[in-house]
């Protein structure tokens, strides 16, 4: 991520992070535009999620299947219909493993995403409403019957292996190495071990006044939280025993109905205002970024690399977020992917400063073993 620091001379503006210039420009990594945009084939669009090059979308007729190897030209490759409502899925090879309000846990074979097959079912008492999947366990967020925990080796047969309670309402579930997180609504945050797959242990929960904890995403020790309620929840998640609400932000009118963390930034769909960008360099001080207003309600977002995509009810929208402020290659400070003197110059202007960005060999102190490195890389040049 980049932080910009007070330093600014010669028109640059330093980023203390990523070693970048913007020649003046005040520091907007992550200026989102418009790629891409398609109507939903079956109707509202409200969340979906995204494997691979495959973006999963259930719309009022079923699970939408949509390609978005080019995020320029998605296009619809099939759909999958049941009587009850998808919810949430993930796709493991050809395995589409899903999570249905209606029906609980369903396994469809994709291999011909035209014409998807059902192999196997288990109807649960709680309704599906979030689903991960690690090698052959698959786990299922039951609303207010818990985490469900099931076999899928043998996809015509799931096998329930265990259910778990959790303190309210199981409504989305997020894998961070072998650990997972909870949204729980009014249970606010739950997390678990899951270093053995098919038997996760329950580690700790925070609640917190006023919790509906919609949506929940990882990102350098921290938990933050959509709740439709306070908008943003951080929570402490270092002694995942003890967890500690950390800080809250709050932005009325528009609720925080989803949130995703990639390289120090939050994405955060924001009903009727949309998406919304949050640099988290201080993860206790969101410092917002940047902002794209999607037609309608931006209900779900999520990121990969380069590019957002925001479920807007009406549509799925496809956003460039690339960050302008990575820096190309080593020496490259004003990111214009060459070695100049531009950049020896922002050098200068940084050792003279004492400005941490100068100490390009990252041994605590700045001195002429820097400038002989610089003077390397301008000899090396970017590739």
């Amino acid at each position: 991520m980049c932080l910009k620091t007070s330093l600014v001379a010669s028109g640059l503006v330093l980023w203390a992070c990523c070693g970048v210039s913007n020649g003046g420009d005040q520091g907007v990594c992550i200026d989102p535009s418009l790629i891409s945009s398609f109507a939903g084939d079956g109707g509202n669009i409200l969340r979906f999620s995204v494997s691979g090059t495959t973006l999963m979308s259930p719309e009022n007729d079923g699970l939408h299947l949509y390609d978005i190897q080019d995020p320029s030209q998605p296009f619809y490759l099939g759909t999958w219909s049941s009587s009850g409502r998808a919810f949430d899925a993930e796709l493991v090879d050809d395995l589409l493993v899903i999570a249905n309000v209606d029906e609980g846990l369903q396994l469809v074979d994709v291999s011909d995403p035209s014409a998807p097959m059902l192999l196997g079912s288990f109807d649960t008492i709680g309704q599906g409403l979030s689903v991960e999947v690690v090698g052959d366990i698959a786990y299922l967020a039951g609303a207010d019957q818990g985490l469900y925990v099931f076999d899928i080796s043998t996809p015509a047969t799931p096998m329930l292996l265990m259910q778990v309670s959790t303190n309210d309402y199981a409504s989305h579930l997020e894998i961070d190495g072998d650990r997972m997180f909870v949204a729980d609504r009014e249970g606010g945050l739950m997390a678990m071990d899951i270093s053995v797959p098919a038997s996760p242990v329950v580690l700790g929960s925070v609640g917190y006044e006023n919790a509906y904890a919609q949506d929940v995403t990882i990102g350098d020790g921290f938990a933050y939280i959509a709740d439709l309620q306070t908008d943003m929840v951080i929570v402490d998640i270092s002694d995942l025993t003890s967890m500690q609400v950390a800080g809250t932000y709050t932005d009325l009118p528009a609720r925080f109905e989803s949130v995703t963390y990639q390289d120090g930034y939050l994405y955060i769909g924001r009903d009727w205002v949309g998406l919304e960008i949050f640099d988290m360099s201080d993860p206790l001080v969101p410092v917002f970024v940047s902002s794209y207003d999607t037609p309608n309600e931006a209900n779900w977002v999520r990121v990969q690399g380069e590019v957002a995509y925001v479920a807007d009810r009406s549509s799925m929208i496809v956003l460039d977020i690339e960050n302008t402020c990575v820096a190309s290659c080593d020496g490259d400070l004003d990111g214009d992917g060459q070695i100049t003197f531009l950049d020896i110059s922002a050098w200068l202007v940084a050792y003279l400063g004492g400005d941490p960005l100068a100490d390009l060999d990252g041994n605590g102190f700045i001195n002429q073993f820097d400038a002989v490195l610089l003077i390397s890389y301008y000899d090396q040049g970017c590739p």
